[in-house]
């Protein structure tokens, strides 16, 4: 179990690059992976079964405990990043599919990945945990509803199997999880070990059938596409964390509120497009996967070189003062 523990800190320290080279792959060589698109859902389902075993009840007395944090975090969360969409779909002229696409992502709740990057970032993990625990419970309500009032002069949205869809698909397994790691405690610390192998692998996977399910739309999109993805999520890590400053919140929650709100959970933008809509829909979520996870590790990157160098000049002080 050892073995698979270091693969999986190796996995995930180098998860960007994966990432990359994935989505580079999937987009010259399609056919490979297409086969995943059609089970984007499934996929999902089990990576969101492994995140729902690693929830704990202190992640939820958090939310007793820091209510104000939890609330600056999930509205924000809620409001930046599918007002941003709609700004920014009106700003670029998107066609309303792309338009919808964009929007889809950001009424989506937050990335699983961003637990990880808030720990490599030397952010509030804790908070980092609850907050995207939160978000995904809301999402069932609010991602159909904000997606309904923002983009219904695009296409016939349907609420009710939006809101079917994310039970599903995020809800179920979680709570499938929660009851497993409570009756069979072995599992649950297996699990436990396993998941940053398991998440890497399934993200992967994610961003692999989102880029083979897309590829023609991608193309017929183009930079403009790309472009509205990069200021969408640019600015909704700006805003975040630019608010929880005025909020007076600490650095270390500033950085995870930035993460939280920046980072989208991109595969259930992209099973959402394909089960409901249509392929061009998903060209924003297809995009957004990789794209959060370079913004996201380039973020966290400099944030803990930020905290390595106050390290070092705080014991260069304390040996001045010794000497």
């Amino acid at each position: 179990m050892n073995f698979i523990e270091k693969i999986g800190k190796i996995v995930s320290k180098n998860l960007t690059i994966l990432v990359i080279l994935v989505a580079v792959y999937c987009f010259f060589i399609p056919s490979t992976f297409q086969w995943v698109t059609p089970n984007m859902g499934r996929i999902l389902s089990i990576m969101m079964f492994g995140v729902g075993m690693t929830i704990k009840r202190d992640q939820f007395k958090l939310v007793l405990e820091r209510p104000r944090d939890v609330f600056i975090g999930a509205f924000c969360q809620f409001t930046i990043m599918p007002l941003v969409a709609f700004i920014i779909s009106k700003i670029f002229n998107l066609s309303p599919e792309l338009s919808l696409g964009l929007i889809l992502v950001g009424t989506c709740p937050g990335g699983v990945s961003s637990n990880v990057m808030s720990f490599l970032a030397k952010g509030d993990v804790a908070l980092s945990v609850s907050l995207t625990t939160m978000s995904t419970i809301l999402a069932p309500i609010l991602t159909p509803v904000i997606t309904l009032i923002l983009a219904k002069s695009y296409i016939e949205i349907s609420i009710i199997s939006m809101f079917i869809s994310i039970i599903k698909t995020i809800i179920i397994p979680i709570l499938l999880a929660t009851l497993c790691s409570k009756l069979f405690p072995k599992i649950n610390e297996f699990m436990n070990k396993l998941l940053p192998l398991l998440s890497s692998i399934l993200l992967m996977m994610l961003v692999s059938g989102s880029i083979s399910g897309s590829v023609e739309s991608i193309k017929t999109s183009g930079i403009i596409m790309f472009l509205a993805v990069i200021i969408h999520h640019g600015i909704g890590f700006l805003l975040g964390y630019i608010i929880a400053g005025r909020c007076k919140m600490n650095e270390n929650k500033k950085r995870v509120i930035s993460l939280e709100v920046g980072m989208q959970n991109s595969g259930l933008a992209t099973t959402l497009a394909f089960d409901h809509f249509t392929p061009v829909v998903s060209v924003a979520a297809a995009l957004s996967g990789p794209l959060q996870t370079i913004f996201s590790a380039i973020l966290a990157n400099y944030w803990a070189n930020k905290e390595l160098n106050k390290d070092t000049d705080n014991r260069n002080e304390d040996n001045i003062i010794e000497y």
